[in-house]
């Protein structure tokens, strides 16, 4: 594996930073979630979304075309930019199975930090989906990730036992140098999730959670973090204008739309 000295990344960090400035802010959404479709459409291609090709957005199948180019443009910029070559795979599209591989050679810093909370989460949506379908151990088994840090022996041992063991174990995952409590972000929304048996509250707070934990990057001066924390932003920036563009086309409700819209990168 070649290594890459971080300093190598500050004119690929210059690029991203002026980038930054360009991801779309909370009130722009909030402004096209109130408007009519028309307005919300305008309102998005002020923006500069889609190289002013969101103007021609007449339905849910242009939309979705746009999008697609929209993620294919995006990867090919971060990993043009990118000069680590064992990064490259948390650019495609599903890019979770290369992450424990990942993790076992390149164990510590930020980066290492975020996939594991990244497993961590993912093995609780499984969690959660599979204790919902009441599908039996083998199958939660079969579906957990490796390197996270909950172990899948923990994750097996908690789903014989009830949501309030769940929690208690959420709030307390030791690492070397602190504790992580992902009940104070995640808690509610699971809860909310096995009661109404809607996943919607905890797409939204998982989002809000690793909006959070990319958020650092941005006061980083060297190494791949800031690019790949841009690329994450943006890939959740195209994820909420497809949320309102699609509910705005198909009359979604507005407080409805509001109460899906996760964290963004730009806010403070």
């Amino acid at each position: 594996m070649r290594v890459v000295s971080p300093l190598n990344y500050a004119y690929a960090i210059g690029r991203i930073r002026a980038l930054e400035r360009r991801l779309l802010s909370r009130e722009t959404l909030a402004k096209m979630i109130d408007a009519d479709p028309a307005d919300a459409m305008r309102l998005l291609t002020e923006t500069g979304f889609g190289g002013g090709e969101s103007a021609h957005i007449g339905d849910g199948a242009a939309l979705e075309a746009l999008l697609e180019k929209e993620r294919r443009q995006l990867a090919a910029l971060v990993d043009g930019l990118l000069l680590d070559d064992d990064l490259r795979p948390l650019l495609a599209n599903e890019p979770l199975p290369a992450v424990p591989a990942l993790l076992r050679r390149r164990p510590r810093g930020f980066l290492a930090d975020f996939l594991r909370q990244w497993i961590d989460v993912e093995n609780l949506r499984t969690f959660v989906r599979r204790r919902l379908l009441e599908d039996p151990p083998e199958r939660l088994a079969a579906a957990l990730l490796p390197e996270g840090n909950l172990s899948e022996r923990e994750w097996l041992t908690l789903y014989s036992l009830d949501t309030t063991a769940l929690l208690h174990r959420l709030e307390y995952v030791r690492l070397p140098d602190r504790l992580l409590d992902y009940r104070r972000e995640l808690g509610e929304a699971v809860q909310a999730t096995l009661r109404e048996r809607s996943f919607s509250h905890l797409e939204k707070s998982i989002h809000d959670f690793f909006i959070a934990r990319l958020k650092p990057a941005k006061f980083m001066a060297f190494g791949p973090e800031p690019l790949l924390a841009f690329y994450f932003a943006r890939r959740n920036e195209i994820d909420l204008v497809r949320l309102v563009m699609l509910g705005k086309i198909n009359d979604v409700p507005v407080e409805r739309l509001k109460n899906r819209i996760n964290d963004v990168y730009t806010a403070n």
